[in-house]
């Protein structure tokens, strides 16, 4: 009895050990790499610009997980509140399936697009000082290395990071470059080019820089008036995709349900015509369906305020990258317009019936 019970212990104990011993699944990392080849090169390109340390794959499993659990709450709660015809709620299901995935590019994307700002605003002070330093006789690397200090925030750490690995030997073409491919400026990459024209030509490389600097300037007066001049077009595409429409689909919304129900009270299966002689009414009731009308608003309101941020994209930055910033800000404002509007409109017209 004893070697038995010995024996089972020793099996117990190899068996717990197995099961130590035994990798668990990530399964973050298999989400991650289940995501098309594609679409995961772009997330990592836009993590890095956004200064994200890779890997990503547990910041992007937890965004989509955290997306699909908001929405799908949302649309559980407007399933129970709304008689929802299945096709819609299909739909609606693979709006949200899509919007999960695509979640993290647009927050990539956001955060790379304010860091990229906040870089280039910064960018010709740290260039007129380096500038200043390397007319007091010292290095490129060492004059951009005391350039960067605290008060210019992301560029002055990248700053570092590149001088630093100058220091440890790196050709500085190589270390420039490298430094360039973790910041999505133009400004940036424009001014490192011609940073290293300037050295391997033997310029005045403190010249070229305060040029660079000056330029930065002129460019971002530039982008200024342009954004003001195309001001009045992007008021009325909000105006009349994100406040108007709403309002206007809610008015329509509250008809359709008064006629309907205006025309229950009516029995159209009567022989009765209504008007006398040659012209006569034969009544009939509405064959739109308010439920039907609610779920085409949306929908149209959806796909106007998607479009309307291309088209702000468009007229502001000359592409329709950056209407990830609006679009669904955009659809979110006038869908909840839209539902709001409904309910006052109700309320108001019902306390004058």
């Amino acid at each position: 009895m004893k070697k038995e019970r010995l024996k089972e212990n020793k099996k117990k104990t190899q068996d717990k050990n197995k099961a130590i011993a035994r990798p668990k699944k990530d399964y973050a990392k298999i989400i991650y790499g289940n995501l098309p080849n594609k679409y995961r090169q772009k997330l990592e390109m836009e993590a890095i610009y956004a200064g994200i340390e890779l890997p990503i794959y547990r910041y992007i499993t937890s965004t989509i997980k955290t997306t699909y659990i908001i929405l799908f709450t949302i649309f559980a709660i407007a399933y129970l509140s709304i008689n929802m015809n299945i096709i819609v709620a299909s739909i609606i299901i693979g709006i949200i399936l899509i919007a999960g995935i695509i979640m993290p590019y647009i927050i990539f994307t956001v955060t790379a697009e304010k860091r990229t700002k906040n870089i280039e605003k910064v960018l010709p002070d740290l260039l007129i000082l380096a500038a200043s330093n390397i007319k007091s006789g010292l290095t490129i690397d060492k004059a951009l290395l005391f350039a960067a200090r605290d008060e210019f925030g992301t560029l002055s750490n990248e700053i570092k990071k590149t001088a630093f690995k100058i220091y440890g030997g790196i050709e500085i073409t190589e270390a420039f470059n490298s430094m360039t491919e973790r910041i999505n400026s133009g400004h940036l990459k424009r001014t490192v080019t011609l940073l290293m024209e300037g050295i391997r030509s033997g310029g005045n490389t403190a010249t070229l820089l305060e040029e660079s600097a000056k330029d930065i300037e002129t460019s971002k007066t530039l982008q200024k008036e342009i954004n003001t001049s195309v001001q009045m077009y992007i008021i009325f595409i909000i105006l009349a995709g994100v406040i108007a429409a709403p309002v206007m689909f809610a008015i329509s919304n509250y008809l359709i349900e008064s006629t309907s129900n205006m025309w229950g009270d009516v029995d159209t299966n009567s022989d009765a015509d209504i008007g006398a002689g040659i012209l006569k009414i034969t009544p009939s009731s509405s064959e739109v369906d308010s439920v039907f009308f609610t779920f085409f608003a949306a929908a149209a309101l959806a796909i106007t305020t998607i479009f309307g941020g291309m088209l702000i994209s468009l007229i502001k930055f000359g592409n329709i990258k950056h209407s990830v910033k609006y679009s669904p800000g955009f659809t979110v404002v006038a869908l909840s317009l839209f539902f709001i509007s409904r309910a006052l409109v109700a309320a108001a017209m019902g306390g004058l019936a």
